[in-house]
């Protein structure tokens, strides 16, 4: 769990640096979309493998319970492709964002020791008012909202004065 998490905070810092935001946001919404489809599909196949315990508690015909059987596999062999197809859209994502780094940044700079530790400083408070901005749309608190989003700005403001220390610094 903890690892999903880490990689999740990845995922918000990527998309909420910069101008990434609106070059890439199409794909991630789809992202987001193919995530939530995949966990309502986990769910789904878990009441199946409930309702097939209750079939074999019951006395259902051997028939039935191997087709039943035979459906599980089926979804599961789904789900390992599903799971392939997030990872590499994962790591698509990851090298877009290394690329971009370096583009901006420079390569020299992004390989610094203090780079390297405001990146993952950034990612991580970035991932976390992400998270915070999401809960509060859902719990209608606009004004919470509005909060955050200065909050955001004003981390990307630290961050980028960090990043040209770092920049200026001599290694």
């Amino acid at each position: 769990m903890n690892r999903n998490f880490r990689l999740t905070s990845a995922l918000f810092a990527v998309a909420l640096l910069g101008g990434a935001v609106v070059a890439n946001a199409q794909p991630r919404k789809e992202l987001r979309e193919d995530r939530k489809e995949h966990r309502e599909d986990r769910q789904e196949r878990r009441e199946d493998r409930k309702e097939l315990k209750e079939d074999i508690k019951d006395g259902a015909s051997k028939k039935e319970i191997h087709e039943d059987k035979k459906e599980l596999a089926e979804d599961r062999k789904e789900l390992r492709e599903d799971r392939k197809e997030l990872r590499e859209d994962r790591q698509a994502i990851r090298r877009n964002h290394r690329k971009e780094l370096r583009e901006k940044w420079g390569e020299a700079v992004v390989k610094k020791p203090g780079a390297k530790e405001e990146l993952k400083t950034h990612g991580r408070r970035m991932a976390r008012l992400a998270r915070a901005r999401k809960v509060a749309e859902e719990l209608g608190k606009k004004e919470l909202v509005v909060r955050i989003d200065k909050l955001m700005e004003k981390e990307k403001g630290r961050h980028q004065a960090a990043m040209e220390k770092v920049k200026e610094a001599k290694p």
